[in-house]
Formats: structure tokens, C-alpha cells, sequence
């Protein structure tokens, strides 16, 4: 097999698993209406465009590789630190800036040739962008894992998409410094370039496939990395003490309210000192009397904000707890501080 039709074979396995995860993405995004994923679907869909335009060496390759990792910036801020401090101004200025440099540099490239400084500030501009952006991403994703790796209440296919996502970030890093070596354009048509671009297209085949693993999750692998722990259904919530009306029995078949209250209620449960079924039953009155009228739809990290500090206090206080403010306040910090969770149990 010629060496060329090898990197074009692994390739087009990149730009098709790539492609699958941005269909399920864009699924799931139209689904739940979670802006987050929506981003997270848009900046794999700029990979799958960058690798076409590559084939078919288009300069506008370079240009276009930037706008993923600026993306995830914006997915990175609304997952992880919403309504909450975090370095996204910081992250976002720098990708932005660097950004903008790497389109200029290329622009300058195209009309006066590719001489060698130009091509590695090129590089050096695009290995910027892409560092901050992901090294962002990689380390919020190893802190939620490491701050919520012994919570029993969360199952291990939803712990171990962090990782997932930690080694998804880590080799998209990788993607860009082999180009740092080659001095320009044309040394990618030789015997040192073709591994060069092997290693690329082989690094981005390992981003896909890790994508691939953390967001679709074939029922196969969920079921390994599960540790052999039974997934829950929907029979748990019976013992919910909740009045048995239509939308609340909908509820307790949906998938993405089951795994909210679930995890929200065994935190309540424990703040409270009562079961975590009647905890849980608690929290899904709550969503109801904050949402009537809320249709099934997948309650964001505000809604859920909402419900804890005004309905989920209001029911508390009815209840005689006196300290239903400094319940519902240690609540919202649980809530906050593992946000994240809340795209990693509806995707």
C-alpha cells in the first residue's frame, strides 16, 4: 500500500467517526436545547471541515483550525463555570488574539510565498491558540473528576467521561506540534513529512475516538467502565412520595430528570437527614411547582438555580426546617461547584 493512501485511509476514518459525533451532537443539542452542546457540536464540526479543506489543500485550513478551540472556550466557560469565577476572560482574550495573529500570518503567507519564519510563526501563533484553549478544558475536566471520583451517588460511565475528555483534550494539544519542525509548506512532500503527517491524522483519529467514547458511549462500553454496577432505571423513583399527576409520572420516565434528581436528591437527602427517595420526591415537586408548565424540556443550570432557591426553600420552610435557607444555600454551591454534571448526565 502506497504510503500516501495510508494517511488518506486514516484520514477518512477521522472525518467519519468525527462526523458521527457531530450528528449525535447536533441530536442531542436540538433534543434537550442545551446551548453547551451545541457549542461542544460546532467545534467538532469545524475539525471535520479543516480536515476536508486539508485534503484537499485548501489554504483555508489554517485559517479555519483556530475557530475549534476558540469554541470549546465558550462550551469550557458555560459547563463548567457558570455564574461562577473562572479564568474564561483571560483564556478567551489570548485565543482570540492569537487567533486573529494566525489568520494575518497566513494571509501574509499567501500573498508573499511561505518562507520559513513565516511558516513557524504561523505555528507557533496556532500551537498558542490551541495550549490555552485545551489545557483549559483538560484541567477543569481533572478537577470535576478528582472533586467527585469517591461520590458513590454518581455512576462510573458519568465519572470517567472526564477522563475521556481529559485525553480527548490532551492529544487535540498534540495535534499541532510536529508542524513546528518542518520549515515550510513543501517538506511535507517528503519521506520526514509523510510521518509528520502521520502522526496528525493518527492523533486526530485518537481525538475522534475518544469523542466518539464520551459522547455517544456504545451501551458496550458503558457497560466495562461501569464496574459491573447495575444502571438504575426509572423503577427507583416508585418510591417517591409524589402525587401521582400525568406530568409527574412523565417525569419519572425521562431520562435526563431521572439523572438530575437522582444526584441532586442524594445530596438533599443528606443536607436534610431524610431518605433520598422522599428527598428526591421533594426536589421533583419542587421542578413542578417552579415549572409547571415545563413540558419535559431539560432544565439548565439557571432553572435548576431557580428551583432550589425559591420552590425547594418555599417547600422546606412548610415543612418546619428553619434552616431551610442554609439548606437550599449548600444546595446551590453543590449545584454549582459540579455543574458540569448536568451536560455529562444529558448527553
Amino acid at each position: 500500500m502506497e504510503p500516501i493512501i495510508f494517511v488518506m485511509m486514516i484520514s477518512t476514518i477521522f472525518i467519519v467517526v468525527q462526523s458521527i459525533v457531530v450528528v449525535f451532537l447536533v441530536k442531542r443539542a436540538r433534543e434537550t436545547g442545551l446551548k453547551n452542546i451545541w457549542l461542544l457540536a460546532i467545534s467538532c464540526a469545524i475539525f471535520v471541515a479543516v480536515a476536508l479543506a486539508g485534503i484537499g489543500g485548501s489554504p483555508v485550513q489554517i485559517i479555519l483550525q483556530p475557530f475549534g478551540p476558540l469554541v470549546i472556550v465558550f462550551f469550557v466557560r458555560d459547563t463548567f463555570f457558570k455564574n461562577t469565577k473562572s479564568f474564561f476572560k483571560l483564556i478567551f482574550l489570548i485565543a482570540a488574539a492569537f487567533t486573529i495573529l494566525t489568520i494575518t500570518v497566513k494571509i501574509i503567507r499567501i500573498i508573499i510565498g511561505d518562507p520559513p519564519f513565516f511558516y513557524l510563526l504561523n505555528q507557533l501563533l496556532l500551537l498558542v491558540v490551541f495550549a490555552v484553549s485545551y489545557a483549559w478544558f483538560a484541567h477543569s475536566s481533572v478537577k470535576s473528576f478528582l472533586r467527585m471520583r469517591k461520590n458513590s451517588s454518581i455512576e462510573p460511565w458519568i465519572r470517567k467521561r472526564y477522563r475521556l475528555l481529559t485525553g480527548s483534550s490532551i492529544a487535540t494539544m498534540c495535534t499541532t506540534v510536529p508542524s513546528l519542525f518542518m520549515g515550510g509548506t513543501e517538506n511535507f512532500y517528503t519521506i520526514n513529512g509523510f510521518f509528520v503527517v502521520l502522526f496528525i491524522v493518527s492523533d486526530l483519529l485518537v481525538f475522534s475516538s475518544l469523542n466518539y467514547l464520551c459522547w455517544i458511549m456504545p451501551a458496550w462500553f458503558k457497560k466495562r467502565i461501569n464496574e459491573g454496577i447495575l444502571l438504575e432505571d426509572e423503577a427507583r423513583f416508585v418510591e417517591f412520595s409524589v402525587p401521582a399527576t400525568d406530568r409527574l409520572k412523565k417525569a419519572l420516565t425521562n431520562r435526563e430528570t431521572m439523572a438530575i434528581v437522582d444526584y441532586l436528591g442524594n445530596v438533599l437527602a443528606s443536607l436534610i437527614k431524610k431518605s433520598a427517595p422522599a428527598a428526591k420526591g421533594l426536589l421533583l415537586m419542587a421542578i413542578d411547582t417552579e415549572f409547571g408548565d415545563w413540558d419535559m424540556q431539560i432544565l439548565d443550570y439557571s432553572d435548576l438555580n431557580k428551583v432550589i432557591s425559591q420552590s425547594l426553600k418555599a417547600k422546606l420552610e412548610q415543612l418546619g426546617f428553619n434552616d431551610a435557607s442554609t439548606i437550599t444555600s449548600r444546595l446551590a454551591d453543590e449545584l454549582r461547584n459540579n455543574q458540569s454534571l448536568l451536560v455529562m448526565m444529558t448527553v
